[in-house]
């Protein structure tokens, strides 16, 4: 059975998400479903806001994972109970590849499922009436993993590839769960397969 990469882009009731996107400068980096009880929000926060609201909020869980060397912004972890939109899709077992927020309180949710996944979130979004928009990226015969892709764009976004790098290989290990030598070898790979690509292609 065919896997598609989908885009969802859906009004949410997160109060992360309606928070990040009442603030300007705080950037939802990343939302991973963790557990029935939990999901991850990877944020990126102003220094000066780290007392707001959000963070006085009680969540699940909550950490300082990085504060920028100028100290001005910091990466924070938190986990907190799923809204309803994510508990549809973490039920409908779809592999995220990536979450963003945008205003107002919109998130787009990139991740890979079967067609028969996708027509049953689609039935649930209709049924309650959500306000949404579903766009099918391409079918999933792209160069890289699902996981491979979201740990490249992960890594990208938090920039590890800028010169000088904004955050370690050890740093964004800890983040992913992950040992820095597994994490180097997973980048490593992924990054082989998009060379032989680009390679492949350019002969063509």
């Amino acid at each position: 059975m065919a896997l598609y990469k989908v885009c969802i882009k859906i009004k949410t009731d997160c109060e992360i998400i309606k928070f990040a996107s009442r603030e300007q400068v705080i950037e939802i980096l990343d939302v991973r479903f963790i557990n029935e009880d939990n999901v991850r929000h990877l944020i990126k926060i102003p220094v000066n806001l780290i007392r707001s609201e959000l963070v006085s909020h009680p969540f699940n869980k909550f950490n300082v994972i990085k504060i920028d060397k100028d100290e001005k912004f910091c990466i924070i972890d938190v986990w907190k109970s799923p809204c309803s939109i994510c508990r549809i899709l973490r039920d409908e077992n779809v592999y995220m590849i990536k979450a963003r927020a945008s205003k107002p309180a919109i998130v787009s949710y990139i991740f890979t499922c079967d067609e028969y996944t996708l027509k049953r979130i689609r039935d649930i979004f209709e049924a309650n009436k959500f306000e949404h928009s579903i766009e099918i990226l391409n079918e999933n015969n792209a160069v890289l993993t699902p996981r491979q892709e979201y740990i490249l764009s992960l890594v990208f976004d938090l920039g590890y590839f800028d010169y000088p790098h904004r955050i370690t290989l050890e740093e964004l290990a800890k983040i992913l769960d992950m040992s820095p030598s597994a994490l180097s070898e997973t980048l490593r790979r992924a990054i082989k397969r998009l060379i032989i690509n680009y390679l492949t292609q350019s002969k063509d």
